[in-house]
């Protein structure tokens, strides 16, 4: 690999070490929605919307546990947020 290309790589291992620091609050977050049982839809998206740079690895899990809540106030907004999550993961199969 040449320089270049391991600055890169370099550089985007160290946008995931970043981003894994804002975890912990945002799942703080998804969890309050889901035990308080808001039905607030502009809040869910929002937090989604938050949550979506996150979908590379290291925030699946929360995304999905959200939008598998959101089908249950919204599920065609649900579906739209799980398509965008599939469309990510067939283009990393690219």
């Amino acid at each position: 690999m040449d320089e270049s290309c391991s600055n890169i790589v370099n550089a985007i291992k160290e946008f995931h070490k970043s981003l894994e620091a804002y975890l912990p609050a945002l799942e703080q977050e998804v969890n309050r929605i889901i035990e308080n049982k808001s039905t607030d839809t502009k809040e869910i998206e929002y937090l989604l919307d938050t949550l979506s740079p996150f979908m590379h690895g290291i925030g699946d899990s929360l995304y999905l546990k959200l939008i598998e809540y959101y089908k249950t106030i919204d599920a065609e907004a649900a579906k739209f947020y799980l398509e965008e999550y599939n469309k990510l993961l067939e283009e990393e199969e690219k």
